[in-house]
């Protein structure tokens, strides 16, 4: 406002030159002071909570130091107790101590009236020994939580002839890069109350649980920042890796890992009640069989696919009843590789697709909702199209059967499918010969039987909740007087898991 007073006594490019002065003298003294709450590690063991969100450390209490916001702090606390704290330079500092086991410290900024209006939280994990672990089995072992924490200091490797079993609650502490080699079995069944925990030994990344063999289990395991290898779109190290190998997976959680889980060489892998969060990919297959079933596939990072899978076996893979959140790419990438995906909720892959398939296959897509993508489904105008209950919504393009290097003339059927407020409701070529039926499209009504052009009057869509409203025309208007769109109105369920 001040330099607009002056319009007219200077130029615009002297005002220009003002406003600019104005502003890096404005941001030079902001800087001055502290505007955030931080910590420091004085001691040098640790170099930033960023860096070391969950540090392993052998002492009975630690040295902690930082700044909160200098015009607004009064004071600062430290897991409850008062930190010191000068107001002149924005800094408080305090003692931690650290039990055996897990620690959470819990830092917060607090006001003139008494209040937080920051606060910040993290993990230390005190060893007082470790239980040390590497080389190869000569007989069968068991780890156990009473023996644990464990330290993996060098490759650990199972034969073909042993098994590996880890107990409920038990915590291994993998060096950086180290990983485990199973040729035998490996038995890691921990249970919700006490789960198992394969983590860091430090502030890197442990490498990889390499599997060769059948017969290998996990239930309610942790694997947190591991996988450091990259492997640019080949096949490399991941967090698991079953190199023909066989495993199943159930109710574990991947956390900060870059890469989780790879299936090659007609390696089979049973998913299961799994979540995937801060990772870089989901699943990476190769000429095998992998079954998903109910995960949580979180943001994806860093430009890779959620799910990829390429080739395949005698049997189509299958995924099914799972949340994708989002990511660089797609959510699930088919390269030859048959599969049958029921059930999903996909959405947030705004630069790529929710699912993309390439190549002469023929996937069968059943009930799954796609919504606020570049493309919702990518189709290779050679594959024959299998498309049944979905509900397409807020995508850029809805259905894209153009997307392919191949000529060929598409073919297939588009059934019970809702189409809405997409831009492009489907792109095809001129030669397509597709049957629509019993299907909505908010562009134009669709030739053929049963075909609507209207609101489908969803619940919420602004929230996500593509459920139809007790009015909509969608319900008993589909084949066998079921509703238009992925979700039954009936019901309001979603997944598979939920309607079988």
């Amino acid at each position: 406002r001040l330099v607009d007073a002056y319009r007219g006594v200077f130029t615009n490019q002297e005002l220009d030159g003002i406003l600019f002065i104005e502003t890096a003298r404005r941001n030079f003294l902001l800087n001055q002071y502290p505007r955030d709450l931080t910590v420091e590690f004085p001691d040098g063991e640790i170099e930033s909570v960023e860096s070391c969100p969950r540090a392993v450390l052998s002492q009975d209490s630690i040295r902690l130091r930082g700044t909160s916001h200098a015009a607004y702090t009064v004071a600062v606390r430290v897991n409850g107790a008062t930190a010191e704290w000068n107001p002149m330079e924005g800094r408080w500092s305090a003692d931690a101590a650290l039990a055996p086991g897990e620690n959470r410290i819990e830092i917060e900024s607090i006001d003139e009236l008494g209040m937080v209006f920051e606060r910040m939280e993290f993990e230390i994990f005190r060893a007082d020994s470790f239980e040390i672990l590497g080389g190869e089995l000569t007989s069968d072992f068991t780890l156990t939580s009473a023996s644990s924490p464990y330290r993996i200091a060098s490759d650990l490797i199972v034969p073909s002839s042993f098994s590996l079993n880890i107990e409920p609650g038990t915590l291994l502490f993998l060096d950086e890069g180290t990983g485990i080699q199973i040729d035998g079995h490996i038995n890691a069944l921990g249970t919700t109350e006490d789960p198992i925990f394969f983590r860091p030994n430090g502030c890197g990344r442990w490498g990889s649980i390499a599997i060769q063999s059948v017969g290998n289990h996990f239930t309610h395991c942790e694997f947190y920042r591991a996988s450091s290898t990259d492997f640019d779109g080949i096949p490399g190290p991941m967090t698991i890796t079953l190199n023909a190998g066989q495993a199943s997976i159930e109710d574990c959680r991947f956390l900060d890992c870059i890469r989780c889980l790879n299936v090659n060489g007609e390696g089979n892998l049973s998913l299961r009640d799994t979540s995937f969060l801060e990772c870089e990919l989901g699943v990476f297959g190769v000429n095998s069989y992998t079954e998903i079933e109910n995960c949580l596939f979180g943001e994806t990072q860093n430009g890779y696919d959620t799910v990829q899978l390429i080739g395949g076996v005698r049997r189509p893979s299958v995924i099914r009843g799972c949340q994708f959140e989002g990511g660089a790419r797609d959510g699930i990438d088919l390269e030859g590789s048959d599969c049958l995906i029921f059930g999903n909720e996909i959405f947030g892959f705004v630069e790529g697709a929710g699912i993309r398939s390439r190549g002469p296959i023929a996937p069968l897509l059943v009930r799954n909702v796609i919504s606020n993508c570049g493309k919702g489904v990518v189709l290779d105008p050679s594959s024959r199209v299998r498309l049944n209950h979905l509900t397409l919504v807020r995508n850029d393009i809805g259905i894209d059967l153009t997307a392919g290097e191949t000529v060929a003339e598409t073919t297939g059927a588009i059934r019970n499918t809702i189409l809405w407020e997409n831009s492009e409701d489907i792109l095809s070529p001129d030669t397509a010969e597709i049957l629509f039926s019993h299907s909505n499209s908010g562009k134009s009504l669709f030739p053929g039987i049963g075909n609507l052009s209207v609101n489908p009057l969803f619940a919420d869509p602004d929230k996500n909740d593509f459920r139809l409203r007790a009015n909509s025309p969608m319900i008993r208007q589909a084949e066998n007087g079921l509703d238009i769109g992925a979700i039954q109105q009936s019901t309001g369920q979603r997944s598979y898991l939920q309607l079988r």
